[in-house]
């Protein structure tokens, strides 16, 4: 799979699963800090060329992996670790 593909398919896969996340916090809604923060999450994920992810798929198809859907949730989480150092950053330099 060429990486403009892949990067369509995963944005695709991890606006999904940030929804699902989110919907998982429905008790939390309302919570104006809470709200700020995932706001901040969502415009965070939805930049960047996908490199990352891209390399994990790469390396798994590399080693035989063989399920394309295995590989992007790889990536998903290999780019949920990014976002976390990012917004850890971020909160570290106010």
């Amino acid at each position: 799979m060429d990486m403009k593909t892949f990067k369509t398919q995963f944005d695709d896969l991890l606006k999904v699963y940030l929804e699902q996340k989110i919907q998982t916090l429905h008790h939390y809604h309302g919570d104006k800090k809470l709200e700020q923060v995932i706001a901040y999450i969502v415009q965070f994920a939805q930049g960047g060329k996908r490199i990352r992810p891209y390399l994990v798929y790469i390396f798994y198809k590399a080693c035989g992996g063989l399920d394309d859907e295995y590989a992007m949730h790889y990536g998903i989480t290999n780019e949920m670790i990014h976002l976390y150092g990012l917004i850890h950053d971020d909160i570290a330099d106010e």
